[in-house]
C-alpha cells in the first residue's frame, strides 16, 4: 500500500462534494456517514431515529439496513465552539454507545424499555 493510499484510508471520511443529505435533500451540515456506507447531516439520522423506536437503530433511508454505527466528518477546529456542533455529535455519540455493540447493562435495557413505553402511551393519547 503507497503512503498516499495508507494516509487516505486512516483519515477521517468526507461526504461527496456533489451530494446532498437523503432526509433534507440539502447540502450535508455536521454529516455524518453510516455503517452502510450513505452520507446524511448529524440532525436529520439522529431525527429519524427519534421518529421510531427509540430501543432499536434506524434503518437506513436509502438502503433500509439497520445503522448501527454513525461516523461524523472531521470537524475543524474552529467549529468546536458551536453549541449545536456540540448537542449533534453528543447525539451521535449516544446513538453509538447504545447501537454500537457495546455491552448494556441491565439498568440499561430497562431504561430504553421504559422510554419506548412512555413514547408509546404518549402517541396513543
Amino acid at each position: 500500500m503507497s503512503s498516499a493510499a495508507a494516509a487516505s484510508s486512516s483519515a477521517s471520511p468526507v461526504p461527496p462534494e456533489d451530494d446532498v443529505c437523503s432526509v433534507c435533500h440539502d447540502r450535508f451540515r455536521i454529516p455524518c456517514q453510516a455503517n452502510c456506507s450513505h452520507w446524511f447531516c448529524g440532525e436529520c439520522i439522529i431525527r429519524v431515529w427519534n421518529h421510531g423506536a427509540a430501543v432499536q437503530p434506524c434503518k437506513c433511508p436509502i438502503c433500509r439496513r439497520l445503522i448501527n454505527l454513525l461516523v461524523p466528518a472531521n470537524v475543524s477546529d474552529d467549529q468546536n465552539d458551536d453549541p449545536q456542533l456540540q448537542r449533534v455529535l453528543g447525539e451521535i455519540q449516544h446513538y453509538n454507545h447504545i447501537f454500537g455493540g457495546a455491552p448494556r447493562s441491565l439498568t440499561q435495557v430497562y431504561t430504553l424499555f421504559c422510554h419506548e413505553k412512555l413514547a408509546s402511551f404518549i402517541s396513543d393519547t
